[in-house]
């Protein structure tokens, strides 16, 4: 009996199990578990994303280094970096820099960001050259990021015309759409000659689409003249002799 106690008592001491599990319990509160690293990069994200006033971020697939450890003393010091030109759409990367002792280490974590906003779109197909009305959009849930430059609001498409046809219930482009002219190409304009104190005013046809102080080719209605002129107002043009 003695003999069987003196065994049991010789493996307790040899192999301390319970003192084993604790230091592992221990280990592994000494470093950030990934789901906390994780955690750190979508709150920088969300943070600097220029969109979270303006739409829902969702962050998901976050990528991280398979070796990557830090310690828990080091998390203080952890500080996030991003490109100046990071849109914070689709695949962003962040710079984690985080001390090791004296030493600044850095790694690059990435993940991708969807955002979603209500944006407007054409409730019908909008042929080119037309002038987008109110009447003619309405609001539709999307995601951007798979979208880039898209028109974020139904005021900024008003007044606007159409530069290449607009297809129903899809985004609206900034590149599709511009500020109308002041003076349309073909269109029947007034052209205003001036000297000191004399102002010959005529008819012409517009050659070409302007914009206010623009100048443009105008052809005299009466004479078939071409002249340079200068667009002073909705289509009117001015011809100095």
């Amino acid at each position: 009996m003695k003999r069987f106690i003196c065994i049991i008592t010789g493996i307790m001491l040899i192999a301390p199990w319970p003192l084993m599990a604790g230091d592992n319990d221990s280990k592994d509160k000494a470093v950030l578990d990934r789901y906390e690293i994780e955690e750190f990069y979508r709150a920088e994200v969300i943070k600097n994303s220029p969109w979270i006033d303006r739409a829902e971020v969702l962050v998901e697939n976050i990528r991280l280094p398979l070796n990557l450890s830090i310690s828990r003393s080091a998390k203080d010091s952890m500080q996030a970096k991003f490109s100046p030109h990071e849109d914070f759409m689709g695949l962003t990367i962040m710079s984690l820099a985080y001390n090791v002792g004296r030493t600044k280490k850095t790694v690059h974590i990435n993940g991708r960001v969807r955002v979603f906003a209500s944006i407007p779109v054409a409730k019908s197909g909008i042929r080119r050259g037309m002038i987008i009305s109110e009447k003619d959009l309405q609001s539709k849930r999307i995601d951007i990021s798979t979208y880039p430059l898209v028109v974020m609001d139904i005021k900024s498409c008003i007044g606007m015309r159409v530069k290449t046809n607009l297809r129903p219930n899809r985004p609206i482009y900034k590149t599709n759409i511009e500020r109308p002219p002041a003076v349309n190409r073909g269109e029947i304009v007034f052209i205003e000659a001036r000297s000191d104190n004399l102002v010959v005013r005529d008819k012409g046809i517009a050659l070409r689409d302007g914009y206010l102080t623009e100048k443009i080719p105008v052809k005299n209605a009466a004479s078939g003249k071409q002249v340079i002129g200068t667009i002073i107002a909705h289509s009117t043009v001015e011809v100095k002799f």
